[in-house]
């Protein structure tokens, strides 16, 4: 998860015949690290990862699944730095790494694609959403590969 979905992101560009798929938790493309956490997000250090946007990635779209929470306050940042809330924000970050747009299933991109890939926003969950009970609480039938 996070710097390891990274890692497991480009995995593909390197050893194509090796990564036929992915599953990547709590990733995004724009990095805020804040010393007042969010919502205030005083002191913030940015590390744009603009190479995490699906285009950079060869591991087909098709082949990829973005799980992330919607209340990550590392990619989601401040409530006002895109002028959008932060649900908001990880939503148009899981928009540019996935591939993925899914405007009329905006929280759950996966059951709009007869492959299930794209991405899914866990409701009332942080960055370390995987940490916080057990995987029924994220997990459910739509989330299976098809």
């Amino acid at each position: 998860w996070s710097q390891g979905a990274h890692v497991a992101s480009l995995a593909g560009n390197y050893a194509p015949s090796l990564v036929t798929a992915g599953l990547f938790w709590g990733n995004g493309n724009d990095n805020w690290a804040c010393g007042l956490r969010y919502p205030t997000c005083m002191f913030c250090v940015n590390t744009d990862v603009s190479c995490m946007n699906s285009n950079y990635i060869s591991l087909p779209k098709e082949k990829r699944r973005n799980i992330s929470g919607d209340q990550d306050r590392f990619f989601g940042a401040c409530e006002d730095r895109w002028g959008a809330n932060n649900r908001e924000n990880v939503i148009n970050q899981l928009r540019a790494v996935s591939g993925y747009s899914c405007a009329s299933a905006r929280d759950n991109c996966f059951r709009q694609n007869l492959n299930k890939a794209g991405y899914y926003l866990i409701p009332g969950k942080g960055h370390n959403f995987m940490d916080v009970g057990p995987a029924s609480d994220f997990m459910n039938p739509e989330i299976a590969w098809g």
